[in-house]
């Protein structure tokens, strides 16, 4: 079973939220992406779908 529109839509506010909207220049904003993409690698959808609040 994949993500969901909806799935998909609130895991781009939250990587829009942790990265464009927190970091201070475009260096920063680059760390910040590649820790998030990690960070959602690690994790299992039902982990992902908890996080994003749509468990």
């Amino acid at each position: 079973m994949g993500c969901t529109q909806a799935e998909i839509l609130r895991l781009l506010e939250l990587i829009e939220d942790e990265v464009f909207t927190k970091a201070r220049d475009l260096e920063d904003a680059w760390k910040r992406y590649t820790l998030v993409k990690e960070h959602i690698r690690q994790m299992s959808l039902d982990e992902l779908r908890s996080e994003l609040g749509l468990a």
